[in-house]
């Protein structure tokens, strides 16, 4: 008799992940009185600011028009962003930026102490937007001004100030750093160098310019801290910042805390004034805590900085909604990765509606930030079990990215490709292979075509979706095809986890236990085991410094190994491998039931097989049970998905209650497991003919071995017919089975010995 044993599980496929948020990105102060600009189907953009000459409006549109124009046309954006979900924000920024300067610049001019014809042409200049004129006027007030060094340093300044406007900040830079180098104790040179220095990625030039605009800054604020404080916060929060973006957490860190301290008495004094400032803060430190791992409490950052933001929008909702979207996403990302799933989807919900809303008004701006929300809400559902809202979810963005694809590959095919490996991983969960297949190809093509052109960017992504490919060609019974997929991301993960660990080493375990599932299934047991064992190294270290994280990795390849052991003649340890799996899982599953009960019941059934096998009855019937008691409530709740489970287990327990003497009851396991596989078998009987064959031929020998020979010879028959069927295309598994039960057929029914 043949026992069908539990089936060796691949992990998860690991790129079934939310997109990064694209609220994610660290805030600048931001102020003005210009309204949000709008981007109509062609790339113009309009936006009305008071206190601005028509003029210089118009020259500010026509600039982000060929701003906006240049990210729907560029090839590569690695130099600005990787997608453009947060596009508007951008243009909301450098508007305010723009308006600054231009203010800015013309009352400079206005209070120049040399109220010459020049100063004042130059200043009506600027005000009408003439920059490219007024440019030839600084620069003869510059040559002019050589002798004096305060006054040049402050044409220089007035120069920076002027190319910023015309949207040039390499050209701007040059004159910055004069300014700064002529006069290093002025602080708004510091600030106007730091700014063009950090735009321009100059980091190292930044961090000189805002340290000493620091240190100033400090000084006037101990000796007036009415009116230089929040300068001071200003400053602490770019250092923070660009500390953040250059591997510097601790110091981020400091910076934004001081900050956050003169932001909090600032908005209780003045609330209006300051708590934009306050939320824009507090959501660059809940960003620092998330990437160093500290989730509780970047959830309780990104709670305040929502809260301030509800309020906003309450004032001023045609300003503040999209921050306050931006702020939900983030904390909806969080809250899903610490298990919070309900207040996540809430979270993404509300995003859903505003981003919606905002698109509908302005379809090229908010149409990206649509599908980024989409993308995150289908992730969550299909993990929460509701594939069907997920599939709507995922479509709906994917329709969104290829539209945006179409105008603007460079900037817009990675997402396309999330959206495709996403759809992906959830038609393979819900046996829809063929789809499945055909979305990670269009994801796969698009990823190797990024790789070739940017390899440290998107070489991780590759190896995402041939992982994910791998674990379906190894479903669908094509190890070969499978074994090509799996080695290829094996090679890209372990070069990427020797040059960052931290980063790599848990998806290259991933692929390693996937790629031992396959060898193992192969007959292949020696290179299974080498691969399960490398996996397993790299999972016991990254559980003993996060064992929230990783303990479940582990837990899933010491089963594997389990059973690799077990079908090697190593039953001793096998035993020790499962045991310490199945302690992970009780643990486990007594904090998160639903998510880890069903581990638990398949490493008890693993371990009910190998103590039947190894002549401990008892014991495998107390594994086989409560396995049983587990599946039965997991296939009330769950019958799609667990109802083969529930039936392997039953086909095991009548096995070891047959060898033990109790015929009766094991007919009674025999018979309710053959209910559901026949149910199971009429629904797709690829995968579960012979699993209802099995356990006919197991129920037939039952039958003949209490004299119920007709009984017998019925079951046996059905069986063979169905194996004699699996046979013609699979001969090497089921001719074997066929060979098998045409002998009990023999020796239970002489006529069919003649008849044979």
């Amino acid at each position: 008799m043949f026992i069908v044993a539990a089936f060796l599980c691949g992990d998860v496929p690991s790129a079934y992940t939310a997109d990064l948020p694209p609220g994610s990105r660290i805030e600048q102060r931001s102020s003005g009185q210009c309204s949000p600009p709008i981007v109509n189907n062609s790339g113009q953009v309009t936006i009305s600011c008071t206190n601005v000459d028509p003029e210089a409006l118009r020259y500010l549109e026509a600039k982000l028009s060929e701003l906006v124009r240049e990210f729907f046309v560029q090839a590569d954006t690695s130099r600005t962003l990787r997608n453009l979900n947060d596009l508007t924000d951008i243009l909301r920024q450098r508007v305010d930026d723009w308006e600054r300067r231009y203010h800015e610049l013309e009352v400079r001019l206005a209070d120049n102490p040399d109220q010459s014809a020049l100063v004042q042409e130059a200043r009506d200049l600027v005000k009408r937007g003439e920059f490219d004129r007024a440019e030839a006027m600084l620069k003869e007030m510059a040559a002019r001004e050589e002798a004096s060094v305060l006054r040049a340093a402050a044409i220089q300044y007035d120069m920076g100030n002027l190319e910023m406007l015309r949207f040039a900040p390499a050209q701007a830079l040059p004159h910055f750093e004069k300014a700064f180098r002529y006069a290093p104790e002025n602080l708004l040179y510091a600030d106007g160098y730091g700014r063009a220095a950090y735009q321009e990625r100059e980091f190292s030039l930044a961090e000189k310019a805002w340290t000493a605009a620091l240190v100033g800054r400090r000084e006037l604020a101990a000796r007036d801290p009415g009116t230089y404080r929040h300068d001071l916060a200003s400053t602490l929060n770019s250092l923070g910042k660009l500390w953040s973006d250059t591997g510097q957490p601790t110091k981020a860190e400091d910076a934004y805390n001081e900050a956050l301290v003169i932001l909090r008495e600032l908005t209780a004094l003045n609330p209006g004034a300051y708590r934009h400032d306050l939320a824009s803060t507090l959501n660059n430190l809940g960003i620092l805590q998330r990437n160093a791992g500290r989730l509780i409490e970047a959830e309780a950052t990104y709670k305040e900085a929502l809260a301030i933001r509800r309020e906003l929008v309450a004032l001023d909702a045609g300003a503040y909604r999209p921050y306050l979207a931006s702020a939900l996403n983030n904390l909806g990302v969080l809250q899903s990765h610490i298990g919070r799933l309900a207040e996540a989807e809430a979270a993404y919900k509300e995003v859903l509606a505003i981003r919606r809303e905002l698109a509908a008004h302005n379809p090229r701006a908010y149409r990206p930030d649509l599908a980024s929300i989409l993308n995150n809400l289908g992730v969550l559902q299909s993990h929460i079990g509701r594939p069907a809202e997920a599939e709507t979810a995922y479509k709906e963005a994917l329709a969104i990215r290829r539209e945006l694809a179409t105008r603007d590959p460079g900037a817009y095919r990675p997402d396309l490709a999330s959206t495709l490996n996403n759809l992906g991983v959830l038609q393979s969960d819900t046996g829809r292979p063929a789809e499945a297949e055909a979305a990670y190809k269009e994801a796969l093509a698009i990823r190797r075509e990024l790789a070739t052109r940017d390899p440290g960017a998107y070489r991780p992504d590759l190896a995402s979706t041939l992982n994910n490919l791998g674990v379906l060609q190894s479903d669908t019974g094509r190890p070969a095809e499978a074994e090509a997929a799996y080695k290829e991301a094996l090679a890209i993960r372990r070069e990427l986890a020797t040059r960052d660990p931290g980063t790599y080493r848990p998806d290259f375990a991933s692929t390693l236990n996937n790629l031992g599932v396959l060898q193992s299934d192969t007959g292949r047991p020696a290179e299974a085991e080498a691969a399960y064992k490398e996996a397993l190294a790299i999972r016991r270290e990254l559980a003993t410094r996060d064992p929230g994280a990783y303990r479940p990795d582990l837990a899933s390849t010491l089963n594997n190994l389990g059973i690799l052991q077990s079908d090697t003649g190593r039953p001793a340890e096998a035993e020790t491998a499962y045991k310490e799996a199945l302690a992970i899982y009780r643990e486990l599953a007594a904090h998160d039931p639903g998510a880890y009960r069903p581990d638990l019941a398949s490493t008890l059934n693993n371990l009910g097989i190998l103590q039947s096998d190894t002549g401990r009855p008892v014991e495998a019937e107390t594994a086989y049970k409560e396995a049983l008691a587990i599946y039965r409530e997991l296939a009330a709740h769950d019958p799609g998905a667990y109802r083969p489970d529930l039936a392997s287990t039953l086909n095991n327990l009548g096995i070891l209650q047959s060898d033990t003497g109790r015929p009766a009851e094991a007919e009674t396991a025999y018979k309710e497991a053959l209910a559901i596989y026949r149910e199971l078998a009429a629904h797709d009987p690829g995968a579960y003919r012979p699993d209802l064959a099995s356990t006919l031929n197991n129920l037939g020998i039952l039958q003949s071995d209490t004299g119920r020979l007709a009984e017998a010879e019925t079951a046996y028959k059905e069986a063979l017919a169905i194996y004699r069927a699996l046979s013609v295309d699979t001969p090497r598994t089921y001719t074997k089975q066929v060979k098998k039960i045409n002998e009990a057929l023999r020796k239970i029914v002489p006529a069919y010995l003649s008849a044979q």
